[in-house]
């Protein structure tokens, strides 16, 4: 989706959102190896390598289901 906002809105910046963060956090208290659930993660250092490479304006992580994250999502656009 990155080269269509690039190309039909190519001076507008925009936010990278990480979702569901509930899930990677719950993964992380748990003893189950999330690869074997047949899930997997993005870390935040990747989240944010990917912002990087796509020259994004930010890179947030928020979750619906706690809210972590969220008003900052939309206080940061």
């Amino acid at each position: 989706w990155i080269p269509e906002v690039r190309h039909h809105c190519p001076f507008v910046p925009f936010i990278l959102i990480g979702t569901k963060l509930d899930l990677r956090e719950e993964y992380k208290d748990a003893e189950n190896e999330p690869s074997s659930q047949g899930n997997s993660f993005v870390s935040y250092k990747d989240g944010r390598s990917l912002s990087n490479k796509v020259n994004a304006a930010g890179y947030i992580e928020c979750s619906a289901l706690t809210q972590k994250g969220v008003k900052s999502a939309f206080d940061e656009a």
